[in-house]
């Protein structure tokens, strides 16, 4: 047996010969000092009633357990008139080497405050000036997606826990599609950014159909996706839906 194989075993053993009391008990305990840290250091972003932690949250709580986040791949997407890039992630635990998990997220041009933004000309005695729209660098798609990615693999293995601890269990920056430039505290939206009733966002809604373009699914074959989850069109998916979707619109592209 090589060193490999015995790490694995002996990981295994520890798990099989732990009680559930003692499993939640942990758990527990690292979900109220998450909560503390997390409320303490703005680690989230507040959505309606919802608290969705920001990258730097779900570092926290996987640094509790001895797990980090590591980039593995990110390619540059090109879909004509929306670009972006898409990256992979995996969770990887420090002390014995594996690889527990492996997520991959996007950042499209045609999102919400990734396309352009405005961009304002001095006048000559330094005050602001005319406003111009300038696409946003592809440098800062590129490093969105990455902590997106990061995000969302280290959000796979421990939204449950973040859960006890009173934050949703999807990422902020999924929710919101906007890095958050150093808040000192949680955010609140705007509420004219909130999706109509139960529905996702549209940027969330466009999304979804380039990941399933991604897929090679054909519009006939994206359009019956939906429909077997009982949506005529994306923008009519609930909330609740979207992460699973999402994740089996992923699934068919591997």
């Amino acid at each position: 047996m090589d060193n490999d194989q015995a790490i694995q075993l002996t990981g295994i053993a520890e798990v099989a010969m732990r009680s559930p009391d003692a499993v939640l008990s942990e758990a527990d305990m690292v979900a109220k000092a998450l909560a503390k840290q997390a409320h303490k250091l703005g680690l989230y972003v507040q959505i309606g009633q919802s608290k969705h932690l920001k990258v730097e949250g779900w570092q926290m709580v996987g640094a509790m357990f001895r797990v980090t986040a590591r980039i593995v791949s990110t390619a540059f997407l090109d879909y004509g008139q929306v670009r972006g890039f898409e990256a992979t992630a995996e969770a990887y635990h420090i002390p014995t080497g594996q690889v527990i998990g492996r997520a991959d997220a996007m950042c499209l041009s045609d999102e919400e405050r990734w396309g352009l933004r405005p961009q304002y000309e001095k006048t000559e005695d330094g005050k602001r000036g005319a406003k111009t729209m300038q696409p946003v660098p592809l440098q800062q798609l590129r490093s969105m997606a990455q902590t997106r990615a990061c995000s969302k693999v280290l959000s796979n293995a421990f939204k449950w826990i973040a859960t006890m601890g009173g934050f949703a269990g999807t990422p902020a920056e999924e929710m919101t599609g906007h890095e958050h430039n150093g808040e000192t505290g949680g955010v609140t939206e705007p509420q004219k950014k909130q999706p109509a009733g139960d529905c996702i966002s549209e940027p969330q809604a466009k999304r979804m159909f380039a990941i399933g373009k991604q897929a090679g699914l054909p519009n006939e074959e994206y359009a019956a996706f939906l429909k077997k989850h009982g949506y005529d069109r994306s923008d009519e998916v609930k909330r609740s839906d979207y992460e699973a979707m999402v994740a089996e619109l992923q699934g068919m592209g591997k």
